[in-house]
């Protein structure tokens, strides 16, 4: 039984993580923050926008049972991912072509990104209606009203999304730096009628802490202190540990 546990113990810390942890460093991933009437959802840390002529707007940002309105927001099954709420982009019914139209809609919050690798993670739904092009895409730098570059396209015809799929984008590039981070679904305006729908849920960016050089050094005299049963010793420099954060 003991050199089970002396085992156990040994294959524990085998497997203990030696990596820096990482962090999150977008406000509300999941938008469950947000309040919501009969009408429409708000969240303080996602600005939202919808632009469309002559057509019903949808979300951007959805609530099961409320908000937005119910019926649009539940229309063509759409539903979150996790949790109550969700993002809807690019979703409506188109009710007349003149003057062009269609959908766009777009969220967007700015992010720091202190350290590198840094990771953009969400999860995607495409709701295809056939006829209309529908175009989703995330942009990132740039300012509001003039977003960056896109670092993520896909169309309603993009293959892989029928049911929520993961996405994840590497965005250490942008070590060093906050930039605006704009999520964006179009829907064209031709047909007249339901219009493609891009449902978004879950979003992330993480970065890794930097490992502060002293961890390394602190853990071999842990490990000596151990050894030696120098339970005084082996308090410090736990504390010491925990204070760096490794």
């Amino acid at each position: 039984m003991r050199a089970f546990a002396i085992g156990l113990v040994l294959a524990v810390a085998a497997v203990s993580p030696s990596f820096a942890a990482t962090t999150e460093r977008v406000q509300d991933g999941g938008l469950e923050a947000s309040t919501c009437d009969a009408n429409q959802c708000t969240d303080p840390v996602w600005p939202d926008f919808v632009t469309s002529a002559f057509s019903n707007s949808t979300g951007p940002i959805c609530r099961a049972g409320t908000g937005s309105g119910n019926t649009d927001c539940s229309g063509q099954g759409s539903v979150p991912f996790s949790g109550s709420t969700w993002l809807r982009l690019g979703a409506g019914y188109k009710g007349s072509a003149m003057f062009g139209g269609g959908i766009v809609t777009w969220v967007e919050q700015t992010v720091p990104i202190p350290t590198a690798p840094a990771t953009l993670s969400f999860r995607l739904r495409i709701i295809n209606v056939s006829g209309p092009v529908g175009e989703f895409k995330v942009q990132v730098g740039g300012e509001v009203g003039s977003p960056g570059p896109a670092v993520f396209t896909v169309t309603d015809l993009t293959p892989g999304y029928a049911s929520y799929a993961p996405v994840s984008i590497d965005l250490s590039s942008f070590a060093g730096s906050s930039p605006l981070l704009h999520i964006e679904g179009i829907s064209s305006q031709m047909p007249v009628g339901l219009l493609d729908s891009f449902d978004v849920d879950d979003i992330s960016l993480t970065t890794v802490n930097p490992v502060d050089p002293r961890c390394a050094n602190l853990r071999a005299k842990l490990k000596k202190a151990k050894a030696k049963k120098q339970k005084r010793k082996i308090r410090k420099i736990r504390k010491k540990l925990r204070a760096l954060g490794c």
